[in-house]
């Protein structure tokens, strides 16, 4: 079995019944926050449960590779959060340039001078096929 991750603050007590709803509130505010997702956000939910099931979810977990370039845990589910930060920013009804959505993100995750190579990323992502991983994963995601 997996090693249990270690919250802090709320998130590390259970809640007390009868309680109220204000602990409740509180720990959602938590949690958004562990992860650096606003609860604003149109995609905030898919985000958090992506986050969630990366690292709680042993099948949303990458294995050693066998061969080739050496996939670590993060690079699908970066990915499709790349590409639902961006698309919010570059689609209707912002419609930014793919540049200054990528500064906007990259200040959103605290990446300094990371917008050449968020822009990069997500110009290499869109041009992927169909079949690769992430465009894969953000289908199933999407589909509803």
């Amino acid at each position: 079995m997996a090693k249990c991750h270690k919250y802090k603050g709320v998130l590390a007590k259970p809640m007390v019944v009868d309680a109220g709803f204000d602990q409740f509130s509180v720990r959602l505010y938590a949690i958004f926050a562990e992860f650096g997702i606003s609860q604003m956000d149109g995609s905030g939910w898919r985000l958090l449960a992506l986050e969630l099931a990366k690292r709680h979810v042993p099948g949303f977990r990458f294995g050693a590779a066998k061969r080739g370039r050496r996939v670590t845990p993060s690079d699908v589910t970066d990915n499709i959060k790349l590409i639902i930060e961006m698309s919010l920013l570059v689609g209707p009804p912002k419609k930014l340039s793919i540049r200054s959505a990528a500064a906007i993100v990259a200040k959103k995750w605290g990446r300094s001078g990371g917008a050449g190579a968020l822009d990069a990323k997500f110009r290499r992502l869109m041009k992927e096929g169909p079949q690769s991983p992430t465009r894969r994963m953000l289908k199933m995601l999407t589909e509803e």
